[in-house]
């Protein structure tokens, strides 16, 4: 019986994992191309856009642009609802700083919200002054 009951936890642990599993930091790894972008509460059109991408590896990512590329670190915690992600650039005006953030992976849908100006880390997924919402799907 106690075995059983040992066996029944460990299944409801690992089904419990498997379902808070979408925002796992491993699953933020890889390639990632901007589908629709907020910046201080200004929708980005298409042409502005211009497909950036976005490369996550290890604990370093990076920012593609018109042949121009920025670089950067990140630190995330999926334990909170929804997880948290502070991104740090190396380079640029930014370089040194810490912006908070948060982030939600669905399937091949990764929405992240950063906070450029202000206090505080966002709470919702929508863009607004001082923020940066984007919306990226995973590249093959």
């Amino acid at each position: 019986m106690k075995t059983t009951l040992i066996a029944i936890a460990i299944g409801l642990l690992l089904a419990g994992t498997a379902l808070a599993d979408d925002n796992d930091p491993q699953k933020l790894q890889g390639n990632w191309s901007v589908v629709s972008a907020e910046h201080h509460g200004r929708k980005v059109v298409e042409d502005e856009l211009s497909r950036p991408k976005v490369i996550f590896k290890g604990n370093e990512m990076s920012y593609e642009e018109n042949g121009k590329v920025r670089k950067g670190t990140f630190k995330v915690d999926d334990r909170t609802k929804p997880a948290c992600i502070n991104i740090s650039p190396a380079d640029g005006a930014e370089a040194g700083q810490t912006f908070p953030g948060i982030y939600e992976i669905d399937g091949d849908t990764l929405k992240l919200c950063v906070r450029e100006k202000g206090q505080g880390r966002p709470t919702t997924f929508k863009g607004g002054e001082g923020l940066l919402f984007v919306v990226m799907k995973r590249g093959k």
